[in-house]
């Protein structure tokens, strides 16, 4: 990936899911610093060392699952975020990626969905909104990042 980097061939390089301890690992032989780490962030999916880590080299987030599994949609107080802002729980999330400085990947097939996860632009949440969004405790069947081990 490095040689086809500095052969111009592609313009950047990226990592999925890595953690700090990965990009430890990772930088002890790189020469080119990942551009963008994927990994999974979301209102109540926040995982600050990794963020931590990553503002400090440099490495832009992308945000899969911005909506989380699902259960953002479900939750009384980013309902409330939402309605306060005229918006939906999917702009709230994808504006609170946003103003995190995170790249949102949002997923949907459908192109209303598509055209109104659009409309995320310009939604400026409060110090306490964003906050409330990041510690926000949802309920899920899905493990919390922070208890995986990769």
């Amino acid at each position: 990936m490095e040689d086809l980097y500095q052969e111009g061939k592609i313009r950047a390089i990226g990592v999925s899911n890595f953690l700090p301890h990965h990009l430890d690992a990772l930088l002890e032989t790189a020469k080119i610093l990942p551009a963008v780490n994927q990994v999974r962030l979301a209102p109540g999916v926040y995982q600050e060392e990794v963020v931590a880590y990553c503002r400090e080299k440099g490495i832009l987030l992308e945000a899969w699952g911005p909506f989380g599994q699902g259960e953002l949609f479900d939750s009384k107080q980013v309902q409330e975020i939402a309605a306060n802002h005229g918006k939906s729980v999917a702009q709230i999330a994808l504006a609170w990626s946003l103003a995190e400085g995170f790249l949102p990947l949002p997923k949907s097939v459908t192109a209303s969905r598509i055209q109104a996860n659009l409309d995320c632009f310009g939604i400026e949440l409060s110090h306490e909104e964003r906050e409330t969004l990041k510690t926000i405790a949802v309920q899920s069947g899905a493990p919390r990042v922070d208890d995986m081990d990769f």
